[in-house]
């Protein structure tokens, strides 16, 4: 089974702090555009919620840093980035499965918008 280093220490990002809808799934970033989506099935993860100091409602089990959301269960760092596409940010969430853990394969993205 693959694993990931889960003890990063805390730093701080204030852009991600906050509640993030997900919108679509990607099997690479440059495969989203915010005018059609990619993903025709059903979204399992629905939202992402980053509460300050590192902080989510999973807590102790998720957690996260400047960078990273981590699973301390699975032992997953799941790399995250937030990029600005036609004046809206889009949260790109690494999504690490089974597929990555079990099988090796490269992670797909959650592409998630900031909630109203």
């Amino acid at each position: 089974m693959r694993t990931d280093n889960v003890n990063l220490p805390f730093k701080n990002d204030k852009k991600v702090v906050g509640k993030w809808r997900a919108v679509d799934f990607v099997f690479k970033p440059e495969d989203f555009t915010p005018e059609q989506k990619y993903w025709r099935g059903d979204l399992y993860l629905k939202t992402l919620t980053f509460l300050p100091k590192g902080k989510t409602p999973m807590s102790p089990a998720i957690t996260w840093t400047k960078g990273f959301v981590l699973h301390h269960g699975d032992k997953t760092a799941s790399a995250y980035e937030i990029k600005k596409i036609n004046g809206k940010e889009y949260l790109f969430f690494e999504w690490k499965s089974g597929d990555y853990l079990f099988r090796g394969e490269k992670p797909a993205y959650y592409v998630l918008e900031r909630a109203q």
